[in-house]
Protein backbone atom coordinates (compact mmCIF):
# COMPACT_ATOMS: atom_id res chain seq x y z
CA UNK A 1 0.00 0.00 0.00
CA UNK A 2 1.19 3.46 -0.66
CA UNK A 3 1.04 6.48 1.34
CA UNK A 4 -0.11 9.98 -0.80
CA UNK A 5 0.09 13.39 0.60
CA UNK A 6 -3.51 15.68 0.84
CA UNK A 7 -3.01 18.89 -0.89
CA UNK A 8 -5.60 20.52 1.04
CA UNK A 9 -4.13 19.84 4.77
CA UNK A 10 -0.68 18.11 4.21
CA UNK A 11 -1.42 14.93 5.84
CA UNK A 12 -0.60 11.73 4.60
CA UNK A 13 -3.01 9.06 3.70
CA UNK A 14 -3.66 5.80 2.17
CA UNK A 15 -3.49 5.64 -1.83
CA UNK A 16 -6.90 3.79 -1.48
CA UNK A 17 -8.79 6.57 0.09
CA UNK A 18 -10.60 9.29 -1.55
CA UNK A 19 -11.38 11.32 1.20
CA UNK A 20 -9.06 12.77 3.44
CA UNK A 21 -9.67 11.23 7.41
CA UNK A 22 -8.44 14.80 8.87
CA UNK A 23 -9.80 17.43 6.69
CA UNK A 24 -12.75 15.81 4.98
CA UNK A 25 -11.95 17.06 1.51
CA UNK A 26 -11.26 14.63 -1.45
CA UNK A 27 -7.51 13.90 -1.98
CA UNK A 28 -6.01 15.73 -4.56
CA UNK A 29 -3.36 12.81 -4.57
CA UNK A 30 0.41 13.76 -5.26
CA UNK A 31 2.66 10.91 -6.35
CA UNK A 32 2.11 8.61 -3.91
CA UNK A 33 4.97 7.78 -1.30
CA UNK A 34 6.24 4.18 -0.29
CA UNK A 35 7.64 3.05 2.78
CA UNK A 36 10.80 0.76 1.94
CA UNK A 37 10.52 -3.12 3.30
CA UNK A 38 12.39 -3.40 6.08
CA UNK A 39 12.38 -7.08 5.31
CA UNK A 40 13.71 -7.06 1.94
CA UNK A 41 18.30 -6.86 1.58
CA UNK A 42 17.84 -5.38 -1.58
CA UNK A 43 18.13 -1.37 -2.11
CA UNK A 44 14.58 0.45 -1.55
CA UNK A 45 14.49 1.64 -5.25
CA UNK A 46 14.43 -2.26 -6.55
CA UNK A 47 12.00 -2.78 -4.01
CA UNK A 48 9.31 -0.32 -4.29
CA UNK A 49 6.38 -1.32 -6.05
CA UNK A 50 3.88 0.64 -8.43
CA UNK A 51 1.98 3.17 -6.96
CA UNK A 52 -2.06 1.92 -6.95
CA UNK A 53 -4.25 5.28 -7.39
CA UNK A 54 -7.75 4.82 -7.56
CA UNK A 55 -9.24 5.21 -10.71
CA UNK A 56 -10.76 9.29 -11.77
CA UNK A 57 -14.45 9.50 -12.03
CA UNK A 58 -16.19 10.25 -14.70
CA UNK A 59 -16.29 13.96 -13.54
CA UNK A 60 -12.80 14.37 -13.40
CA UNK A 61 -9.97 13.12 -15.68
CA UNK A 62 -6.46 12.97 -15.06
CA UNK A 63 -3.99 15.57 -15.99
CA UNK A 64 -1.24 14.20 -18.31
CA UNK A 65 1.62 14.67 -16.42
CA UNK A 66 4.65 16.46 -19.39
CA UNK A 67 7.40 14.47 -16.57
CA UNK A 68 7.49 11.78 -14.66
CA UNK A 69 7.38 12.11 -10.89
CA UNK A 70 10.06 11.06 -8.94
CA UNK A 71 8.98 8.51 -5.92
CA UNK A 72 9.67 9.88 -2.25
CA UNK A 73 10.73 7.68 0.92
CA UNK A 74 9.46 7.83 4.26
CA UNK A 75 11.05 10.33 5.88
CA UNK A 76 11.23 13.26 3.10
CA UNK A 77 7.32 13.08 3.87
CA UNK A 78 8.04 13.18 7.85
CA UNK A 79 10.48 16.36 6.85
CA UNK A 80 7.76 17.61 4.51
CA UNK A 81 5.35 17.60 7.22
CA UNK A 82 7.07 19.32 9.98
CA UNK A 83 7.46 22.74 7.89
CA UNK A 84 3.58 22.23 6.93
CA UNK A 85 1.02 23.21 9.41
CA UNK A 86 -2.26 20.77 9.70
CA UNK A 87 -5.49 21.16 11.01
CA UNK A 88 -4.64 19.84 14.42
CA UNK A 89 -1.55 22.45 14.69
CA UNK A 90 -4.40 25.11 13.47
CA UNK A 91 -7.21 24.32 16.01
CA UNK A 92 -4.19 24.56 18.75
CA UNK A 93 -3.42 27.98 18.19
CA UNK A 94 -7.19 28.79 18.00
CA UNK A 95 -7.65 27.56 21.05
CA UNK A 96 -4.47 28.77 22.59
CA UNK A 97 -5.58 32.75 21.29
CA UNK A 98 -8.85 32.01 23.09
CA UNK A 99 -7.73 31.00 25.69
CA UNK A 100 -5.25 34.03 25.88
CA UNK A 101 -8.06 36.17 25.65
CA UNK A 102 -10.47 35.48 28.20
CA UNK A 103 -7.25 35.94 30.59
CA UNK A 104 -7.02 39.37 29.65
CA UNK A 105 -10.24 39.64 29.66
CA UNK A 106 -10.90 38.93 33.71
CA UNK A 107 -10.25 41.72 35.86
CA UNK A 108 -8.20 40.57 39.16
CA UNK A 109 -9.54 42.50 42.14
CA UNK A 110 -7.28 43.02 44.62
CA UNK A 111 -8.06 41.62 47.72
CA UNK A 112 -7.60 44.45 50.73
CA UNK A 113 -4.82 43.03 53.55
CA UNK A 114 -6.66 43.60 57.18
CA UNK A 115 -4.82 46.27 58.90
CA UNK A 116 -2.80 45.19 61.80
CA UNK A 117 -3.70 45.96 65.08
CA UNK A 118 -1.03 48.36 67.32
CA UNK A 119 0.78 46.47 69.33
CA UNK A 120 0.80 47.56 73.01
CA UNK A 121 3.83 49.26 73.84
CA UNK A 122 5.79 47.02 76.45
CA UNK A 123 7.32 49.92 78.01
CA UNK A 124 6.34 51.14 81.54
CA UNK A 125 8.23 54.06 81.63
CA UNK A 126 7.11 56.94 79.16
CA UNK A 127 9.02 59.38 77.53
CA UNK A 128 6.95 62.10 78.22
CA UNK A 129 7.88 61.54 82.30
CA UNK A 130 9.59 64.50 83.70
CA UNK A 131 11.22 65.24 87.02
CA UNK A 132 11.56 68.64 89.30
CA UNK A 133 14.13 69.24 86.79
CA UNK A 134 12.42 68.62 83.58
CA UNK A 135 15.03 65.13 82.82
CA UNK A 136 13.48 62.28 82.00
CA UNK A 137 14.33 58.89 82.87
CA UNK A 138 16.09 57.63 79.45
CA UNK A 139 18.15 61.17 80.02
CA UNK A 140 19.30 59.78 83.28
CA UNK A 141 20.18 56.30 81.95
CA UNK A 142 22.15 57.75 79.32
CA UNK A 143 23.56 59.87 81.65
CA UNK A 144 24.81 57.15 84.17
CA UNK A 145 25.84 55.30 80.84
CA UNK A 146 28.28 57.89 79.41
CA UNK A 147 29.54 58.29 83.21
CA UNK A 148 29.92 54.70 83.23
CA UNK A 149 31.93 54.84 80.11
CA UNK A 150 33.32 58.10 81.17
CA UNK A 151 34.62 56.15 84.45
CA UNK A 152 35.85 52.62 82.90
CA UNK A 153 38.48 55.02 80.04
CA UNK A 154 39.65 57.12 83.36
CA UNK A 155 40.58 53.38 84.60
CA UNK A 156 41.57 52.40 81.76
CA UNK A 157 44.30 55.57 81.64
CA UNK A 158 44.72 55.41 85.21
CA UNK A 159 46.18 51.46 84.53
CA UNK A 160 48.34 52.76 81.72
CA UNK A 161 49.60 55.41 83.87
CA UNK A 162 50.63 52.55 86.55
CA UNK A 163 52.43 50.46 84.22
CA UNK A 164 54.47 53.19 82.59
CA UNK A 165 55.08 54.36 86.42
CA UNK A 166 56.51 50.49 87.32
CA UNK A 167 58.95 50.94 83.86
CA UNK A 168 60.35 54.00 84.12
CA UNK A 169 61.01 52.93 88.01
CA UNK A 170 62.36 49.42 86.88
CA UNK A 171 64.64 51.16 84.49
CA UNK A 172 65.39 53.62 86.93
CA UNK A 173 66.64 51.35 89.32
CA UNK A 174 68.53 49.57 86.28
CA UNK A 175 70.63 52.73 85.86
CA UNK A 176 71.68 53.13 89.70
CA UNK A 177 72.57 50.06 89.90
CA UNK A 178 74.62 50.30 86.63
CA UNK A 179 76.06 53.41 87.56
CA UNK A 180 76.88 52.36 90.99
CA UNK A 181 79.01 49.33 88.84
CA UNK A 182 80.74 52.14 86.62
CA UNK A 183 81.50 54.41 89.73
CA UNK A 184 83.14 50.97 91.39
CA UNK A 185 85.16 50.52 88.00
CA UNK A 186 86.25 53.75 87.56
CA UNK A 187 87.32 53.73 91.29
CA UNK A 188 89.47 50.37 91.05
CA UNK A 189 90.58 51.54 87.76
CA UNK A 190 92.09 55.29 89.05
CA UNK A 191 93.48 53.52 92.16
CA UNK A 192 95.47 50.66 90.07
CA UNK A 193 96.65 53.92 87.93
CA UNK A 194 97.52 55.59 90.33
CA UNK A 195 99.65 52.81 91.98
CA UNK A 196 101.05 51.79 88.84
CA UNK A 197 102.16 54.91 88.06
CA UNK A 198 103.98 55.09 91.20
CA UNK A 199 105.59 52.25 90.78
CA UNK A 200 106.74 52.93 87.61
CA UNK A 201 107.74 56.45 88.53
CA UNK A 202 109.50 54.86 91.90
CA UNK A 203 111.27 51.68 89.92
CA UNK A 204 112.46 54.16 86.73
CA UNK A 205 113.97 56.29 89.21
CA UNK A 206 115.75 53.70 90.57
CA UNK A 207 116.69 52.42 87.36
CA UNK A 208 117.89 55.66 86.26
CA UNK A 209 119.82 56.53 89.88
CA UNK A 210 121.50 53.15 88.89
CA UNK A 211 122.02 53.61 85.44
CA UNK A 212 123.81 56.82 85.81
CA UNK A 213 126.11 55.36 88.65
CA UNK A 214 126.98 52.70 86.34
CA UNK A 215 127.70 55.07 83.45
CA UNK A 216 129.64 57.31 86.00
CA UNK A 217 131.72 54.24 86.89
CA UNK A 218 132.26 52.93 82.94
CA UNK A 219 133.41 56.27 82.40
CA UNK A 220 135.73 55.70 85.26
CA UNK A 221 136.78 52.70 83.90
CA UNK A 222 136.36 52.66 79.85
CA UNK A 223 139.79 52.87 78.88
CA UNK A 224 140.79 50.08 81.26
CA UNK A 225 139.08 47.04 79.64
CA UNK A 226 136.79 45.80 77.07
CA UNK A 227 134.82 44.86 79.43
CA UNK A 228 134.18 47.93 80.74
CA UNK A 229 133.04 48.95 77.50
CA UNK A 230 130.64 45.98 76.84
CA UNK A 231 129.17 46.78 80.45
CA UNK A 232 128.87 50.71 79.42
CA UNK A 233 126.71 49.89 76.05
CA UNK A 234 124.81 47.66 77.69
CA UNK A 235 123.86 50.22 80.87
CA UNK A 236 123.25 52.95 78.11
CA UNK A 237 121.19 50.47 76.33
CA UNK A 238 119.12 49.80 79.40
CA UNK A 239 118.69 52.92 80.02
CA UNK A 240 116.96 53.72 76.86
CA UNK A 241 114.82 51.13 77.24
CA UNK A 242 113.79 52.53 80.58
CA UNK A 243 113.11 55.93 79.06
CA UNK A 244 110.99 53.94 76.33
CA UNK A 245 109.50 52.31 79.02
CA UNK A 246 108.65 55.34 80.88
CA UNK A 247 107.33 56.85 77.65
CA UNK A 248 104.95 53.86 77.13
CA UNK A 249 103.57 54.12 80.76
CA UNK A 250 103.20 57.81 80.03
CA UNK A 251 101.45 57.05 76.87
CA UNK A 252 98.90 54.44 78.76
CA UNK A 253 98.36 56.72 81.81
CA UNK A 254 97.38 59.46 79.45
CA UNK A 255 94.84 57.03 77.51
CA UNK A 256 93.77 56.00 81.08
CA UNK A 257 93.02 59.86 81.61
CA UNK A 258 90.92 60.35 78.97
CA UNK A 259 88.98 56.84 78.87
CA UNK A 260 88.37 58.14 82.81
CA UNK A 261 87.52 61.79 81.35
CA UNK A 262 84.95 59.58 78.81
CA UNK A 263 83.12 58.21 82.04
CA UNK A 264 83.09 60.83 84.05
CA UNK A 265 80.71 62.67 80.71
CA UNK A 266 79.05 59.04 80.39
CA UNK A 267 77.96 59.24 83.56
CA UNK A 268 77.11 62.85 84.05
CA UNK A 269 74.88 62.32 81.36
CA UNK A 270 73.24 59.21 83.50
CA UNK A 271 72.78 61.33 86.06
CA UNK A 272 70.95 64.37 84.51
CA UNK A 273 68.78 61.24 82.65
CA UNK A 274 68.33 59.97 86.18
CA UNK A 275 67.09 63.41 87.20
CA UNK A 276 64.52 63.83 84.47
CA UNK A 277 63.36 60.35 85.26
CA UNK A 278 63.27 61.61 88.26
CA UNK A 279 61.12 64.79 87.58
CA UNK A 280 58.53 62.54 84.88
CA UNK A 281 57.90 59.87 87.84
CA UNK A 282 56.72 63.19 89.84
CA UNK A 283 54.87 64.54 87.58
CA UNK A 284 53.27 60.75 86.72
CA UNK A 285 52.64 60.32 90.37
CA UNK A 286 51.05 64.01 90.76
CA UNK A 287 48.30 63.05 87.56
CA UNK A 288 47.75 59.57 88.56
CA UNK A 289 46.95 61.52 91.91
CA UNK A 290 44.64 63.82 90.38
CA UNK A 291 43.22 61.13 87.40
CA UNK A 292 41.79 58.78 90.94
CA UNK A 293 40.36 61.75 92.43
CA UNK A 294 38.58 62.39 89.06
CA UNK A 295 37.96 58.98 88.84
CA UNK A 296 35.70 58.80 92.41
CA UNK A 297 33.91 61.70 91.99
CA UNK A 298 32.75 60.40 88.88
CA UNK A 299 32.14 57.14 90.58
CA UNK A 300 30.11 59.21 93.11
CA UNK A 301 28.23 61.26 90.43
CA UNK A 302 27.36 57.69 88.55
CA UNK A 303 25.87 56.21 91.69
CA UNK A 304 24.12 59.59 92.57
CA UNK A 305 22.87 59.49 89.45
CA UNK A 306 21.48 55.63 89.47
CA UNK A 307 20.05 56.45 92.91
CA UNK A 308 18.07 59.11 90.91
CA UNK A 309 17.07 56.90 88.08
CA UNK A 310 15.84 54.37 90.52
CA UNK A 311 14.06 56.78 92.55
CA UNK A 312 12.23 57.89 89.17
CA UNK A 313 11.69 54.58 88.47
CA UNK A 314 9.81 53.69 91.63
CA UNK A 315 7.86 56.70 90.84
CA UNK A 316 6.79 55.15 87.64
CA UNK A 317 5.66 51.68 88.69
CA UNK A 318 3.74 53.31 91.72
CA UNK A 319 2.06 55.79 89.06
CA UNK A 320 1.23 53.36 86.69
CA UNK A 321 -0.89 51.39 88.88
CA UNK A 322 -4.59 51.32 88.52
CA UNK A 323 -6.54 52.73 91.18
CA UNK A 324 -10.06 51.26 91.65
CA UNK A 325 -13.07 53.64 93.58
CA UNK A 326 -16.16 53.71 94.54
CA UNK A 327 -16.25 49.75 95.59
CA UNK A 328 -19.63 48.83 96.69
CA UNK A 329 -20.26 45.05 98.08
CA UNK A 330 -24.49 44.50 97.37
CA UNK A 331 -25.95 40.79 98.28
CA UNK A 332 -28.60 39.82 95.77
CA UNK A 333 -31.07 37.07 96.13
CA UNK A 334 -32.12 34.49 93.44
CA UNK A 335 -33.99 37.18 91.41
CA UNK A 336 -30.75 39.57 91.41
CA UNK A 337 -32.22 41.90 93.56
CA UNK A 338 -30.80 43.30 96.47
CA UNK A 339 -31.73 42.28 100.15
CA UNK A 340 -30.76 43.96 103.39
CA UNK A 341 -30.59 41.03 104.75
CA UNK A 342 -27.40 38.35 104.31
CA UNK A 343 -29.31 35.22 105.12
CA UNK A 344 -31.24 35.87 102.04
CA UNK A 345 -28.75 36.43 99.59
CA UNK A 346 -27.77 33.41 97.11
CA UNK A 347 -24.80 35.62 95.56
CA UNK A 348 -23.11 38.59 95.85
CA UNK A 349 -22.01 41.87 93.98
CA UNK A 350 -18.68 44.06 93.59
CA UNK A 351 -19.63 47.09 92.44
CA UNK A 352 -16.50 49.99 91.99
CA UNK A 353 -14.78 51.64 89.07
CA UNK A 354 -11.42 51.73 87.22
CA UNK A 355 -10.36 54.78 87.17
CA UNK A 356 -8.02 56.68 84.09
CA UNK A 357 -4.21 56.51 84.36
CA UNK A 358 -2.62 57.43 81.06
CA UNK A 359 1.16 55.76 82.55
CA UNK A 360 -1.06 52.10 83.00
CA UNK A 361 -0.16 49.91 80.34
CA UNK A 362 -3.82 49.08 78.17
CA UNK A 363 -5.01 45.87 77.65
CA UNK A 364 -6.87 43.23 78.54
CA UNK A 365 -6.53 43.08 82.44
CA UNK A 366 -7.19 40.14 84.76
CA UNK A 367 -9.03 41.46 88.14
CA UNK A 368 -9.39 39.39 91.42
CA UNK A 369 -11.47 39.73 93.89
CA UNK A 370 -10.99 38.37 97.49
CA UNK A 371 -14.14 38.48 100.22
CA UNK A 372 -13.30 37.82 103.41
CA UNK A 373 -16.53 36.91 105.74
CA UNK A 374 -16.77 38.13 109.39
CA UNK A 375 -15.02 35.59 110.81
CA UNK A 376 -11.93 36.49 108.79
CA UNK A 377 -12.13 33.65 106.21
CA UNK A 378 -12.07 34.32 102.48
CA UNK A 379 -14.73 33.09 100.47
CA UNK A 380 -13.70 30.28 98.20
CA UNK A 381 -15.50 29.53 94.67
CA UNK A 382 -16.38 26.23 93.34
CA UNK A 383 -12.81 27.13 91.00
CA UNK A 384 -9.97 27.44 92.18
CA UNK A 385 -8.62 30.91 91.44
CA UNK A 386 -5.09 31.45 92.05
CA UNK A 387 -3.01 34.35 91.40
CA UNK A 388 0.75 35.59 92.37
CA UNK A 389 1.19 38.57 94.45
CA UNK A 390 4.17 39.88 95.68
CA UNK A 391 5.92 36.66 95.27
CA UNK A 392 3.32 34.64 97.08
CA UNK A 393 -0.01 32.64 95.82
CA UNK A 394 -3.22 33.74 96.76
CA UNK A 395 -6.37 32.47 95.63
CA UNK A 396 -9.47 34.72 95.20
CA UNK A 397 -13.20 34.42 95.47
CA UNK A 398 -13.99 35.60 91.77
CA UNK A 399 -12.24 36.59 88.70
CA UNK A 400 -13.15 38.75 85.39
CA UNK A 401 -11.00 40.20 82.59
CA UNK A 402 -11.42 43.91 81.32
CA UNK A 403 -10.23 45.46 78.24
CA UNK A 404 -8.45 48.68 79.99
CA UNK A 405 -7.74 51.66 77.57
CA UNK A 406 -6.24 53.98 80.10
CA UNK A 407 -10.12 55.52 80.36
CA UNK A 408 -12.58 55.36 83.75
CA UNK A 409 -14.29 51.65 83.39
CA UNK A 410 -17.05 50.57 85.47
CA UNK A 411 -17.13 46.54 86.46
CA UNK A 412 -19.24 44.19 88.13
CA UNK A 413 -17.80 40.93 89.60
CA UNK A 414 -20.36 38.21 90.69
CA UNK A 415 -19.66 35.70 93.81
CA UNK A 416 -22.19 32.87 93.50
CA UNK A 417 -22.42 30.98 97.48
CA UNK A 418 -24.37 30.29 100.49
CA UNK A 419 -25.19 30.08 103.84
CA UNK A 420 -23.71 33.78 104.41
CA UNK A 421 -23.83 35.55 108.27
CA UNK A 422 -24.06 38.75 109.30
CA UNK A 423 -21.61 40.72 110.06
CA UNK A 424 -18.88 42.99 107.95
CA UNK A 425 -17.37 41.56 104.93
CA UNK A 426 -14.25 42.82 103.16
CA UNK A 427 -13.38 43.03 99.48
CA UNK A 428 -9.93 43.61 98.43
CA UNK A 429 -9.31 44.15 94.63
CA UNK A 430 -5.59 42.98 92.60
CA UNK A 431 -4.77 43.48 89.70
CA UNK A 432 -1.66 42.66 87.84
CA UNK A 433 -0.17 41.25 90.57
CA UNK A 434 -0.84 44.32 92.46
CA UNK A 435 -3.29 45.42 95.45
CA UNK A 436 -5.77 48.44 94.12
CA UNK A 437 -8.28 48.93 96.35
CA UNK A 438 -10.39 47.31 99.39
CA UNK A 439 -13.79 47.93 101.05
CA UNK A 440 -16.10 46.40 103.22
CA UNK A 441 -19.94 46.85 104.00
CA UNK A 442 -21.77 45.38 107.12
CA UNK A 443 -25.13 42.88 106.75
CA UNK A 444 -27.61 42.20 109.05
Amino acid sequence: MALIRCKNCGNLASSRSAICPICGEKINAEQPTTAPDTNSTTPAVESAPAPITEAPTATEQPQPSSQPTQAKTLNDILAERNTTSTLNDTHAEERAEEEQQTKESVVVVPTPLPTPAEAPSNSTTPSYDYDDNGRTVEDYEDEIRRRKRTAGGFMVASAVLLLCIAVLGFLLIDQINERKTMEDGLRKALNKNSEMSEMNEFQADMLRDDAEELVAELAKYKDKNDTMAMRYEEALQMLADLESDRNHTLDQLRRYQEEVKTLKGIMKQYVRQIDSLHKENRVLLTENTSMKKEIKSHELRADQAEERADELDTKVRQGAVIQVSAIRLSALKENSTECRRIRQAKRLRVDFELTANTLAEPGEKSIYVCITNPDGYPLSSSDIIAFDYEGETMYASAMRKVDYENNRVDVSIFYDGESFSKGTYKVDIYIDGRHCGSGEKYFD
